[in-house]
């Protein structure tokens, strides 16, 4: 077995446990998140911008992904 191969089951595994681990009700953390924008400006380049003022929340459930949620409040 090559190493990229051990490197990628790794990998894989552990997304399939953290996947359980982490499976609940998350609040956005304002100070590691952001909200950005882009726009087409005239059909020749892009203008971002940023949005400061957010909130939201996130629910994730490994059981049914389907089921997850995501709410947020862009003032």
């Amino acid at each position: 077995m090559s190493l990229k191969s051990i490197w990628m089951s790794t990998c894989v595994a552990g997304l399939g446990v953290c996947g359980t681990a982490f499976g609940a009700d998350f609040t956005i953390d304002k100070v590691h998140s952001f909200a950005l924008f882009k726009v087409k400006h005239m059909g020749a380049s892009y203008t971002y911008g940023q949005f400061t003022d957010f909130s939201g929340t996130f629910s994730f459930d490994p059981a049914a992904p389907e089921a997850s949620q995501v709410e947020v409040t862009i003032n």
